[in-house]
């Protein structure tokens, strides 16, 4: 058959020769033998290219043969009984009304209506979405409009076998005009272009080519959205050690580096709480992979210290059991005295943290490792302070009386050792570092549970940013001992070391009881988490996806039928009628006013929309549905938060209060896509070499809104041969020009281990102090061929000063100097003198005195302030300037 351009690139056969053929040979191979495969084929010297492709499938929740998911009794359950009440929405009454709510805005402080975007005339309106999925049910009241779909193309048949596909379409821009339809999609006034990649038997057929095969089909009609339910999980790899990064990710991110325009977006999957459960091709660098919140119409919330959470060996076994780390760390390991807490961070900087107070959380050490008087491990305010040496394993050489202690995880001693050390030095409470990025905790229960297995953890083995201090050896310490994440412990010693009176406290345990409304601040528990192989962030963002109700088949007889679905694979066309609302943000004129208006009609780069969303997200308050605790975003589970349309964007419209914290008073988009037809989002501003800079200078006029800068670049897709990592790496940097010789570097903060490995970094600064700040995104290495293009989305009580690309040309001007002091009034007039006796002779030559010695001229060569103590990488946050116009000089 004719080789596909894509296989032709590269492989010795010109790109002018379409009529090159190739000769397709299929190998079935298991997922442990893959790798040795793959290499025994590439050696083969009639090979060309070796393309590894995963049997792919849908992602819904899998329930066992009666139908019903195996759930914890629902008497453990906390009662959500009137959770989905609220204000009713004016006009038609939607089923799906508060998981579309949510992603329009409701629930900030900045809204009081319940969809700001439909009121604004936002519905989609002029937007194609692509949708790959089982099939389609156009008889479907919501689907059966003439116009509804741009495109319907089918592989093996036009037939939805289970109905997946016809909920996911009704989710994207379901619309019926008739009585009593009330199911409407997120993007209801949007066009499909939908392709049904399922097979005569109810399977999932696999795409020749994801790009010329599938999305430029869909492209072609006009889509630039793409929503994809299905993939191929990543458990084996998960358990190997090895890249999911396969032929079919590599060819999205070919793809969407081709046509900067598109989005790719795919739902995670629905391997449950244990981290790397994610599914491909989701791991691509430029899709946006949506994970699951729970809505108002779930049934089930769960608290971590109920005994009916534990799932023994049978539980396991079933295939369908669930999994609360707190309920079976106790009942199957006997580890006491758990609890979650959170952090509330104070001092000096507390109010420029406030969007990190209360989001780190803590698991509490075990009664052997310490067992305060109350139970509870929490404490007043008190000055934190990182040990030294930072593993509190030998001799304190600091003095950590009356303080918090920080103290890193290590091999050289044991936690009950370091605990009892900090408490005979006098810590008011010690707040353990884990050293590890992930901690693997094997629970005997799960041993015979097979690669396949839905919401447990990968064979027997659960994995999490979170540890639990925990020893063999008991003490008899009775100050609070807390356990959190490596990069939130980065983070807070940075913290420290920047601002070493800062002060943290723990007010009590954080309860699941607490976060029950709004319930989307919860995570399903079938959600999976990333990260990828190569430490990318994924899932990108989450959404509703627990108990959907949309469209449904209707060989029932019911042309309006609905039915409700759980999975990410509901939450992520969900997500796509929101990304498509944001699109038409932009395309209709919204921007930069945020009212429409003719003539300021633009088109996003697909990096943009993703810069938007993600830099407006918001961390969730609470836990996934079973209790498990989530780390603040960037999380391996949350991703950079949940999604919300109203506080990425200035929405002026009925509703909306702009002066509001969580409603931006302006967004300021940077698009440097060389694709764009205008100047007024900075298009052709690419970068071309490593080493290139582009800068920003931006006026903060209030303090009221937190400062938010995200950058997100679409990467050139990387060889299958690697891990998936990037190809091009650029950098964020945020800085606040405090005075004319002043500045302080807001962002990268601390170590940020994650920072070089994301196509997305988020920079949040809380109570930004008015003034002058600046943006520099820089190209830290561009490996690819041409140059590497770029979005930035900047929210809060900001303006951009055009033109202004430099630090030096940003600075705020020096103070005038002082004027001069006027001169004294003259004496008043003396007394005519007596004669004077006569005068010896005049003598010549005599010693001439000298002046004033001359007055101390001021420093000019930019001395850097000196470090604190403390590693070298946080060595001088605040610089001095050489003068005005020179360079900074800098340390660290």
């Amino acid at each position: 058959r004719p080789m596909a351009s894509w296989a032709r690139d590269g492989v010795g056969v010109s790109v002018d020769r379409p009529d090159a053929k190739v000769t397709r040979v299929l190998v079935g191979v298991r997922p442990e033998g893959l790798v040795a495969t793959a290499r025994a084929l590439a050696a083969h010297r009639a090979a060309h290219l070796v393309a590894p492709r995963a049997r792919i499938e849908l992602i819904p929740v899998s329930s066992p043969s009666d139908g019903s998911p195996h759930l914890p009794p629902a008497t453990d359950a906390i009662s959500l009984s009137g959770s989905s009440t609220g204000d009713p929405i004016t006009g038609r009454a939607l089923l799906n009304a508060k998981a579309i709510q949510g992603l329009q805005g409701k629930e900030l402080a900045g809204t009081s209506t319940d969809t700001p975007f439909w009121d604004a005339g936002i519905t989609g309106a002029g937007q194609v979405v692509g949708v790959g999925d089982l099939g389609v049910d156009r008889a479907n009241c919501y689907l059966s409009g003439a116009e509804k779909f741009a495109l319907v193309r089918a592989w093996q048949n036009d037939v939805d076998e289970n109905g997946h596909g016809t909920h996911v379409c009704g989710s994207v821009a379901g619309y019926s005009a008739n009585s009593g339809a009330d199911a409407e999609g997120m993007a209801y006034d949007a066009t499909m272009a939908f392709t049904d990649i399922g097979t005569s038997d109810g399977g999932v057929a696999r795409p020749e080519s994801m790009g010329d095969d599938f999305y430029e089909h869909a492209r072609a009609v006009g889509a630039r959205i793409h929503t994809d339910s299905w993939g191929s999980l990543a458990y084996n790899e998960a358990l190997d050690g090895t890249s999911a990064y396969y032929t079919p990710t590599q060819e999205v991110d070919a793809y969407a580096a081709t046509n900067m325009d598109f989005l790719p977006m795919f739902a995670i999957a629905n391997a449950g709480s244990s981290i790397s459960t994610y599914a491909f091709p989701a791991n691509g660098k430029n899709t946006l992979a949506i994970g699951a919140t729970l809505s108002p119409n779930t049934e089930y919330l769960y608290p971590y210290d109920n005994d009916g959470l534990y799932c023994n060996s049978t539980c396991a076994a079933s295939g369908r059991g669930y999994f609360s780390l707190l309920s079976q760390l106790r009942l199957e390991l006997g580890h006491t005295g758990l609890g979650v807490y959170a952090l509330d961070i104070g001092g000096p900087d507390a109010a420029h943290w406030a969007h990190m107070s209360g989001e780190i959380r803590a698991i509490s050490a075990v009664t052997k490792v310490s067992s305060p008087a109350s139970g509870v491990h929490a404490f007043d305010a008190a000055v934190a302070i990182v040990t030294s040496p930072s593993d509190a394993c030998s001799t304190l050489s600091n003095d950590v009386s009356g303080k918090v202690a920080v103290a890193y995880l290590s091999s050289s001693c044991g936690i009950s050792d370091r605990v009892t050390r900090l408490a005979a030095a006098g810590a008011a409470a010690v707040v353990l570092v884990n050293n590890e990025a992930v901690t693997a905790i094997s629970f005997p229960s799960y041993s015979n549970v097979t690669s396949g297995t839905r919401f447990v953890p990968v064979g027997d083995v659960y994995r999490t940013p979170f540890f639990v201090p925990t020893d063999s050896t008991t003490t008899d310490a009775t100050i609070p001992v807390l356990g959190i994440p490596l990069k939130d412990g980065q983070l807070l010693e940075a913290i420290l070391h920047d601002e070493p009176n800062t002060t943290l406290a723990v007010s009590g345990k954080k309860l699941v009881e607490d976060t029950v409304s709004p319930l989307h601040e919860n995570l399903a528990q079938f959600s999976s988490g990333g990260p990828t192989f190569d430490g990318r962030i994924k899932p990108d963002l989450v959404a509703p996806g627990d108990s959907i109700d949309s469209a449904d088949l209707t060989g029932s007889g019911d042309t309006c039928g609905t039915v409700k679905k759980s999975g990410t694979s509901m939450a992520t066309p969900l997500a796509a009628g929101a990304m498509a609302l944001l699109r038409q943000y932009f395309t209709d004129g919204f921007y930069p006013t945020g009212t429409k208006i003719s003539g300021n009609e633009l088109t996003p780069s697909a990096a943009l929309l993703r810069a938007v969303a993600i830099n407006g997200a918001r961390s969730m308050k609470g836990f996934d549905q079973y209790g498990n605790p989530l780390d603040p975003p960037p999380s391996p589970r949350q991703g950079w938060g949940r999604l919300n349309l109203a506080s990425s964007v200035l929405l002026v419209s009925d509703g909306v209060n702009n002066t509001a914290a969580d409603t931006p008073s302006n967004m300021i988009a940077i698009d440097a896509w060389s694709g764009g037809k205008t100047t007024d989002l900075h298009y052709n501003t690419e970068l071309e070499a490593t080493g290139d800079e582009r800068g920003y200078c931006l006026d903060v006029y209030g303090s009221t809104e937190e400062l938010r800068v995200t950058l997100v670049y679409t990467d050139p897709e990387s060889d299958t041969a690697g891990d998936g990592s990037l190809v091009n790496n650029l950098d964020l940097y945020l800085y606040h020009l405090e005075t004319h010789d002043t500045e302080r570097q807001l962002y990268p903060f601390g170590v940020m281990y994650l920072q070089g490995w994301q196509s997305v970094k988020r920079a949040i600064w809380s109570a930004p102090t008015t003034g002058q700040y600046f943006v520099k995104v820089h190209a830290e290495s561009i490996a690819g061929s041409g140059n590497q293009s770029f979005a930035l989305a900047i929210t809060g009580q900001v303006t951009l000063r055009e033109g202004v690309q430099t630090r030096e040309s940003c600075v705020p001007f020096p103070p005038p100097p002082s004027p001069p002091p006027s001169p004294p009034s003259p004496p008043p007039p003396s007394p005519p003198p007596s004669p004077p006796p006569p005068s010896p002779p005049r003598r010549f030559g005599g010693s001439r005195r000298r002046g004033g010695t001359s007055p101390n001229l001021r420093d000019v060569r930019g001395v850097v302030s000196s470090c604190p103590s403390g590693p070298p990488r946080f060595c001088a946050r605040r610089v001095k300037r050489k003068t005005r116009y020179a360079s900074i000089w800098r340390t660290g």
